[in-house]
């Protein structure tokens, strides 16, 4: 059985989207697979739980089972996260925050990996983009050592792309050593994981399979109420664990990004003459488009659930 596990606080504005995108995958990949629904809310204060639970009214044969958890007070993303993934049972599942969408690509298919790191489509003022550097810099370096290296001294993955293992999730000391903080469970996850486990099993993918709004998530808004307790708490992180943590750059500019990464002494190459990163960049350049028009029937498809619910 797949697990869909949504982690929403007042999602009420993109949550119809969200549902709309694992309606989709269902219903294009879905083929006679079973699927369980997982809504763990931090005690929104909007009518996130109540959107949700009229929409699952309106699809009931799209899952097997469904399953809401709340807060009674707001806990923080990590505690809200813990207690949605201790919920799944054993199968592969993936977890995404409610403001955003799965992007039309098989998410189903992955299996036999402990961890899968795929670039994400970034969505913002109504544009799309991927930016390469952060998958092209995986794609140099993706042996597990250089992985190991790498995650010392940034966290180079982007959550939302990422799927992991629920054996390695229900792993008590990871639980444990995540539980520390409030605000960021990602890149706690990654050093522990890369930093306990001798043998992990990972691949970067190329083909993008979430589509993340980067103007309403706690680490990306400075509108965000809680933007400054995260930016303390990983100050705090990063002191604690003795790594620094680099954010990729904005702006695509690959000598910044070099000269950031160069004292890691991983492998640095010309991302012009790696085959597999050209061929990574032609997908990106024909993809956007295409993200584009999926997003819109999406989007389309939320309305109509509006105007139904209005009916009613």
């Amino acid at each position: 059985m797949f697990t869909f596990l949504t982690i929403s606080y007042n999602h009420e504005e993109f949550i119809i989207e969200h549902l709309e995108s694992i309606k989709y995958q269902i219903n294009r990949y879905g083929g006679g697979d079973e699927f369980k629904y997982i809504l763990s809310d931090d005690c929104s204060k909007d009518n996130t739980v109540s959107l949700v639970e009229k929409w699952l009214s309106m699809n009931k044969g799209l899952f097997k089972e469904t399953e809401i958890l709340r807060s009674e007070k707001n806990q923080g993303i990590v505690k809200n996260y813990l207690k949605a993934t201790n919920a799944i049972g054993p199968g592969k599942f993936k977890a995404l925050a409610g403001d955003d969408l799965y992007y039309k690509n098989n998410i189903l298919f992955f299996d036999n990996y402990d961890l899968v790191f795929t670039p994400v489509i970034e969505f913002f003022d109504n544009t799309f983009r991927i930016n390469p550097l952060s998958i092209a810099f995986l794609i140099q370096n993706k042996e597990t050592h250089r992985l190991k290296t790498l995650v010392n001294y940034a966290n180079p993955f982007n959550a939302p792309g990422t799927f992991i293992n629920d054996k390695l999730i229900k792993d008590k000391h990871l639980r444990s050593f995540i539980s520390q903080y409030r605000w960021i469970e990602d890149y706690p996850t990654w050093y522990y994981i890369f930093n306990n486990n001798e043998n992990i099993n990972c691949i970067i993918g190329h083909d993008p399979y979430v589509i993340y709004r980067i103007t309403s998530g706690i680490s990306k808004s400075g509108a965000h109420t809680k933007n400054h307790d995260f930016i303390e708490e990983e100050k705090q992180m990063r002191k604690k664990l003795k790594v620094k943590i680099y954010r990729f750059p904005k702006m695509i500019n690959p000598y910044l990004y070099y000269w950031k990464f160069l004292k890691l002494k991983l492998k640095i190459v010309d991302f012009r003459t790696n085959p597999e990163i050209r061929a990574f960049n032609q997908k990106i350049e024909s993809g956007i488009k295409e993200a584009s028009e999926y997003f819109h029937e999406i989007r389309s498809n939320a309305k109509n659930f509006y105007k139904q619910i209005e009916v009613n």
